[in-house]
């Protein structure tokens, strides 16, 4: 497991325990990185060694390559681009605090489907969720579409059905 997922299940965790309403709810980078998963109260979960390693998951996690969150185009553009760059600087998650993101519904089903099958927190990462009946990532209208729950058998892998 990666410092991306392993933010991705922890933060997936928090929410779930302490702020339950935005499993299903948008919420603000600056809430995520001030209120929900700081640095200094989570490092230690998080198996960082630096603030430094952080804020780069953290920028590989908001520029959405892999969708564990729904974001905003322009931030998911620029964060990605900056993440390409020879020297990212992931101070630039700074100029999108008061953006909307919102954890992909797809992930949560697929976490959960995981967790069923084998009885502990499960593992994100080898299968890749059906995107077929959702337009997440390429909203352009800023706006949060949560598709209807994927029938049991859709990005799961074949085992945890």
């Amino acid at each position: 497991m990666d410092d991306v997922e392993r933010m991705y299940r922890h933060l997936v965790h928090i929410i779930r325990t302490k702020f339950t309403p935005m499993l299903t709810q948008p919420f603000e980078v600056g809430e995520l990185v001030q209120t929900i998963l700081p640095y200094r109260l989570h490092r230690r979960e998080l198996g960082l060694q630096s603030n430094h390693d952080y804020e780069m998951a953290l920028l590989e996690l908001l520029a959405g390559p892999r969708g564990y969150l729904v974001v905003d185009d322009r931030m998911r553009d620029t964060l990605a681009a900056q993440l390409a760059a020879p020297t990212p600087d992931p101070s630039v998650i700074r100029d999108f605090a008061t953006a909307h993101v919102a954890l992909a519904p797809e992930w949560l089903h697929l976490l959960d489907a995981q967790s069923r099958a084998s009885g502990t927190q499960g593992a994100v990462g080898t299968a890749t969720p059906a995107r077929a009946a959702t337009t997440l990532h390429r909203t352009g209208s800023g706006s949060f579409p949560i598709p209807a729950t994927p029938s049991s058998s859709a990005g799961a892998p074949a085992d945890a059905t």
